[in-house]
């Protein structure tokens, strides 16, 4: 018969044996997890790129109709002609800056996919990040491009040889709202930014306080930063 002892052996099953099956269960787990969250994480990079995509669409469409036969005539050459230059320079900025957006887009999204078939997954997402700014940045530059424009046609159409005060004043009036719509968002933006970063610092191990808000009793414990911003959060949702 077999000693008691040589139970405890691996080829017999024992704890040893039964400790490696559970440490490679939990090893493979962990890397399915892993490659589930990068798998998501690149979807949504994707996802980005094709909103950026569509939205610079829209933008060559806008900066395209500054192109127009009846634009283009109607424009004072004579009268005001750095005007008419300004305004045409960044009506083709814009439409430039945004098929390039289009362009750069599309070919990150081929490339990157094919990239996450071909080698692997955290590959691709590397490679996306890096090059995710590059979009960014010409669709934001389409963006005040198309502004300028939309700002200098109105200066472009005054009449400057009659004094026209009264388009002046209306370009701009037009160019104030157009300032304070970006102020607005801008700052919006900003401290949106600024709420999501302490709501990630909580979570991650940081304690900021100063921004949650009164809670009455039964909320969650001192200690629990991530529970207490859930909890702020569902409050404020209410």
């Amino acid at each position: 018969p077999t000693p008691p002892s040589a139970l405890l052996h691996p080829e017999f099953g024992g704890p040893t044996s039964m400790l490696t099956a559970e440490r490679q269960r939990v090893n493979t787990e962990s890397k399915y997890r892993e490659t589930e969250l990068q798998r998501k994480q690149l979807q949504f990079f994707l996802d980005s790129l094709n909103s950026y995509n569509t939205q610079a669409t829209l933008v060559t469409g806008f900066a395209f109709t500054a192109f127009s036969a009846d634009a283009l005539h109607e424009l004072p050459y004579k009268g005001a002609p750095v005007r008419s230059l300004l305004f045409a320079c960044l009506s083709a900025a814009a439409m430039g800056s945004a098929v390039s957006t289009v362009v750069i887009s599309n070919y990150l999204m081929i490339r990157v996919e094919r990239l996450a078939m071909n080698r692997s997954t955290s590959t691709a997402l590397a490679a996306l990040r890096q090059r995710m700014g590059t979009v960014q940045c010409c669709y934001m530059f389409s963006l005040a491009a198309l502004i300028g424009a939309a700002s200098t046609l109105l200066f472009a159409m005054c009449d400057i040889t009659d004094e026209d005060l009264a388009c002046e004043r209306v370009g701009a009036s037009v160019l104030g709202v157009f300032a304070a719509c970006v102020l607005v968002a801008s700052t919006v933006v900003w401290r949106m930014r600024g709420q999501f970063d302490r709501y990630r610092d909580a979570c991650g191990g940081l304690h900021h306080r100063s921004y949650l808000i009164d809670t009455p009793a039964g909320t969650p414990a001192e200690g629990d930063e991530c529970a207490a911003v859930e909890h702020s959060v569902a409050s404020i949702g209410e």
